[in-house]
């Protein structure tokens, strides 16, 4: 796509998730808390959030930032993206795919670890164990996109999105809750290929 295509997509895209989020803050001023999520809301909402995701994705790092900044900006929409990431990585448990595991990865880049890290390190080990399950390498899409996510610590003292993806494999989750589940012969693979190198 190009960039002024790009560019014109998210506009329009970000006008009504904008328009959104400002109904939300409304609402929930007017009713002294937040309403719960319908289905015809997350019919309106969420295939533009996964629009959101493919521009993400497809745009140079200047308009990764500018969406970035759009859903650190907001609540409702934000909630939305972390309905999306999970749905997106049912989707790839059901039905394994480089593609739909890329769409989990974008998914959870753009939500910037904003929730609780537990919950993407929870949702990360998923997505993981079913690729390997599924002779699907994760280690270069674990690159791939940890190339394109934020630098930046959302939070003070806390890893950058992209120190996230490129070091999921020496964090302490990883040798605690996915490694001792990674079926044998993937690890055998592994450990052959090491001894190969040296």
């Amino acid at each position: 796509m190009q960039t002024l295509d790009l560019i014109s997509e998210w506009n329009r895209c970000k006008v009504v998730l904008a328009e959104h989020e400002e109904w939300y803050r409304k609402v929930r001023i007017s009713r002294d808390g937040a309403p719960e999520i319908c289905s015809d809301e997350s019919a309106k909402i969420e295939p533009l959030i996964r629009m959101a995701l493919n521009l993400y994705v497809s745009g140079t790092a200047e308009d990764r930032e500018t969406i970035r900044s759009f859903f650190s900006s907001t609540d409702r929409c934000h909630i939305h993206l972390f309905r999306v990431l999970a749905q997106t990585v049912r989707e790839f448990e059901t039905l394994p795919s480089e593609s739909n595991f890329k769409n989990s990865l974008a998914a959870m880049s753009l939500e910037n670890i904003r929730f609780d890290y537990r919950d993407s390190y929870m949702l990360l080990g998923r997505l993981y164990l079913t690729a390997v399950r599924k002779s699907i390498d994760p280690d270069p899409l674990l690159q791939w996109i940890a190339s394109i996510s934020d630098t930046r610590p959302v939070y003070a003292g806390q890893s950058s999105m992209q120190q996230f993806f490129s070091e999921f494999k020496n964090s302490t989750f990883f040798r605690e809750s996915v490694a001792h589940t990674v079926p044998r012969h993937e690890t055998a693979a592994n450990h052959t290929m090491k001894a190969d190198e040296k």
